[in-house]
């Protein structure tokens, strides 16, 4: 008997709000320390976009009739979080926008590469 163990909704929750509230510390942090409220909303979008990545490992990856699995999904809007954070993060404090826009792309194409070869067989 082989039986599916998935992490409890509430569990996951709980663990949810610690990642939310340890974003918005290192996001005061951030803030008390440079004043620059970018910083914090990218420090905090980074953290979040972290903490799906690592908990998309957590849903099952089985694929229903209607797109793709809970965990491929959570994987790509944290690493696009991840993205969006690291793309804004690098122009605040480098100030050049084609810089900003290969990390972005890099990000993605990464992202793409890893899909694409984990749902090879699918």
């Amino acid at each position: 008997m082989s039986e599916k163990k998935e992490i409890n909704p509430r569990t996951l929750n709980a663990v949810s709000l610690g990642a939310l509230l340890i974003a918005v510390a290192v996001g005061l942090i951030i803030y008390a320390t440079t004043e620059n409220v970018t910083g914090v909303i990218c420090a905090i979008l980074v953290i979040l976009g972290l903490y799906l990545v690592c908990a998309s490992f957590l849903y099952s990856g089985d694929k229903s009739g209607y797109g793709p699995s809970t965990r491929d999904m959570t994987l790509v809007c944290g690493t696009l979080l991840v993205a969006v954070g690291a793309t804004v993060g690098i122009y605040t404090y480098v100030d050049n926008l084609l810089i900003a826009v290969a990390v972005f792309i890099i990000i993605v194409a990464v992202l793409g590469i890893t899909m694409a070869l984990k749902n090879r067989n699918d």
